[in-house]
């Protein structure tokens, strides 16, 4: 039988929402009842491919990881904390996962910092294919190795935190949001700032990132932890502490075989 009959082909029985009564998925052969098979989702009514279907199903699946995107975004606006903790707890349908979020904002951040980045001073310069792709480069690679950076975080945070029950991949979903979001507070201030001929890089950036970072990650954590603001604060500072203390370790480590 081929695809065109197995979709379309005629019966004498009453078809509901357009499914034949008895009919099984295509896709994992369990009986369908309604629109959408119960066992793996998939739409029940399915035709053969055509250039339209394709067109149509790449529009949908577009449509639907921005809105997506859109509410995820919403959501950490208004109540970050609450999000955070309702995602863990189970309510993740029609929201972005955190590490398709945070590409995502690494990714706009990179293709805005291609255009606020002085332009003008790198094209007088004759190296608008050397060092302005290189800068921009480099920027997407940084906010890449941010978000590694959260690892060692989100286990120091386990250790101060453990009274709240988080593992440390649940920490991890928390930072990768705040992040995201606090990448997005310095995006917006470059923005902000564009119309004038200033451009944050350096000290300045780190330092805008650092202070939207973890104001953020106090404000989240009013409604993902029970403990007052202070102690959030202080071991937010501690936290710190342990990272760069970490990363110290780490790099000597790693300098001691090198010189070997």
């Amino acid at each position: 039988m081929t695809p065109q009959e197995t979709s379309d082909a005629p019966s004498t029985t009453t078809a509901r929402n357009g499914v034949l009564p008895g009919q099984s998925c295509l896709n994992c052969e369990a009986d369908v009842t309604g629109s959408y098979c119960s066992g793996c989702g998939q739409r029940a009514r399915t035709g053969r491919i055509t250039f339209p279907r394709l067109l149509r199903s790449f529009v949908d699946h577009l449509i639907s990881v921005d809105s997506n995107l859109l509410r995820s975004f919403q959501a950490l606006v208004r109540r970050p904390g609450a999000f955070i903790r309702a995602f863990l707890l189970g309510r993740r349908v029609g929201y972005a996962r955190p590490l398709p979020y945070y590409l995502a904002v690494v990714a706009l951040n990179g293709a805005a910092s291609a255009v606020l980045r002085h332009p003008a001073e790198t094209a007088a310069d004759g190296d608008l294919d050397g060092s302005f792709w290189d800068e921009n480069f480099v920027a997407l690679q940084i906010g890449l190795a941010f978000g590694l950076l959260m690892l060692p975080l989100a286990a120091a945070r386990r250790l101060l935190h453990r009274g709240a029950g988080y593992s440390v991949a649940e920490h991890f979903v928390f930072l990768l949001y705040v992040l995201a979001q606090s990448i997005l507070i310095v995006l917006v201030v470059q923005v902000a700032l564009w119309p004038f001929g200033i451009a944050l890089s350096g000290d300045a950036e780190g330092l805008v990132w650092l202070t939207a970072f973890s104001g953020f990650v106090l404000w989240a954590s009013r409604g993902f932890l029970v403990e007052s603001r202070w102690k959030v604060a202080l071991k937010l500072i501690a936290a710190f502490v342990m990272l760069l203390v970490g990363v110290g370790v780490i790099g000597l480590i790693v300098q001691q075989f090198a010189s070997r």
